[in-house]
């Protein structure tokens, strides 16, 4: 247990509950007006961009990173992919009293390219792409650091461009959000970059100021996008800032281990495919509810019931298995 990293589970854990947030408070925005849904949605423009530099930050710097290695990755990747969309499929078909191929084709596509009912599993074809590039970046960073810092700041400068090109233009509306590479080739060399870096003592008062810039970003500019989503944000030097400047900040910090903290970031794959249906199927009985803290009661209540589902699907040793990547 003393040789885990602590600070890596916890930040597994604020982005899970990050992108619950995401999900779950969405549906209470509505244009040109701020409440209690726009400061929890819009802050947790980080969840996604933190699971990309936990990434990085672990593989980064591995010894064996091979081909091999990537492509025993993305056979994971595919077969995990492959049978929640072929369980979801089965039971709609179930469901709808139809076999329909067709739908089974379009439902694996749609689940790598941000389309369909399992859109969520585009994290998975972003994560494709940064495999087939991995040993080349480890190489990289291992053996050629000035060239894989040269590349860190061209991929700062595109994701830059990009953004502006979301205000100019709608850039990255024409692009689904696995295909938008240079976001998460950023994020995952990124957190390997932090790693090398010294610890530092950063004040909690930056994040706060970074977490009011972006919020304020996000008002100002998401008219001229067109769209509330946040994933516009990302390529934004504010959300990045606000990004590397959390995850420094809890990576440095000393965390006594902690089997809780252990466990629930052993669940961030289990919650992240669960809580999407807790939302579809819970959400709408308890919408509302709560009044002007609605959002947040959803969030909590999400949360704890994707938890719990997540906890209990692992005990069973065939569903452990497949979760396992």
């Amino acid at each position: 247990m003393n040789n885990r990293n602590y600070s890596l589970d916890m930040v597994k854990i604020v982005a899970m509950l990050g992108v619950i947030c995401l999900h779950s408070t969405f549906r209470y925005i509505v244009p040109t007006t701020f409440t209690l849904a726009d400061i929890l949605y819009r802050t947790a423009v980080v969840a996604i961009p933190l699971f990309f530099m936990t990434s990085g930050y672990l593989m980064l710097g591995r010894e064996n990173i091979n081909y091999r290695y990537a492509l025993t990755k993305i056979a994971k990747i595919i077969r995990f992919v492959g049978i929640i969309v072929v369980s979801y499929w089965g039971l709609y078909s179930i469901k709808n009293q139809t076999f329909d191929l067709v739908l089974l084709l379009q439902y694996l596509e749609g689940a790598f390219l941000q389309d369909g009912p399992l859109s969520i599993f585009w994290y998975f074809g972003a994560m494709i792409i940064i495999y087939a590039l991995l040993p080349l970046l480890n190489r990289l960073y291992s053996e050629r650091s000035q060239i894989f810092f040269g590349i860190l700041i061209a991929l700062l400068l595109v994701c830059n461009i990009a953004f502006i090109g979301n205000i100019y233009c709608g850039f990255e509306l024409e692009v689904s959000q696995p295909l938008r590479a240079w976001n998460w080739l950023f994020y995952f060399c990124l957190g390997g970059y932090v790693k090398t870096l010294p610890p530092r003592k950063i004040s909690l008062l930056y994040i706060v100021l970074l977490l009011v810039g972006n919020i304020v970003l996000q008002i100002v500019t998401t008219p001229f996008i067109g769209v509330e989503y946040c994933e516009y944000f990302y390529s934004s030097i504010v959300v990045m800032l606000l990004v590397s400047i959390l995850f420094k900040y809890i990576t440095d910090r000393t965390i006594k281990p902690s089997l809780l903290l252990k466990n629930l970031s052993l669940l961030f794959l289990p919650v992240y495919t669960i809580h999407m249906f807790v939302i579809q199927y819970i959400w709408k009985h308890i919408y509302n509810m709560a009044g002007i803290v609605s959002p947040a009661v959803d969030w909590v209540i999400v949360s704890v019931i994707s938890i719990i589902c997540a906890y209990v699907i692992m005990k069973i040793p065939v569903v452990n298995k497949i979760f396992r990547l």
